[in-house]
């Protein structure tokens, strides 16, 4: 092999090497977003339903304000 061959496939290994971490990087990158995302709360949950549906919810106790007072 001459000095021009070995210097070309080094090359390439680094380029693949280089695009292999970028990728494990981007992932991990997307991953993280996410997770953080999911932590996230919702301020306000706005329900659209029927009067008759919203007056038979608004008459049952809710678990979360319960859970909180």
């Amino acid at each position: 092999m001459t000095r021009a061959t070995r210097m070309t496939v080094l090359c390439a290994a680094i380029a693949v090497h280089g695009a292999a971490l970028f990728v494990v990087h981007r992932s991990m990158a997307d991953i993280t977003v996410r997770e953080r995302l999911a932590l996230l709360e919702p301020a306000r949950i706005v329900v659209g339903a029927p009067a008759e549906l919203r007056r038979m919810i608004g008459s049952q106790q809710c678990p979360g304000l319960a859970a909180t007072a």
